[in-house]
């Protein structure tokens, strides 16, 4: 009687999908990671300005404070 052995194909999943995601995934946090931070601070490198058509500032009022405070109250009479 002949013996027919019949070995299964090699079938090892590596979990390319897996690895696949990943990279994607890391791929975008790096592409957003660029435009909150990269561009930006390229822009001010060269000279470019972060602000457009932005309003002045709004004018601070002067405050006095004197050198010297009378704390020695007087009762009302």
């Amino acid at each position: 009687m002949t013996t027919v052995v019949n070995n299964p194909g090699t079938t090892t999943d590596s979990g390319n999908n897996m690895v696949m995601m990943v990279v994607i995934f890391l791929v975008v946090v790096i592409a957003i990671l660029f435009f909150v931070y990269g561009r930006p601070a390229l822009q001010s490198r060269s000279g470019g300005t972060n602000t457009v058509n932005s309003a002045p500032a709004p004018q601070v009022p002067q405050v006095v404070i004197p050198n010297k405070i009378d704390v020695n109250v007087q009762p009302a009479k």
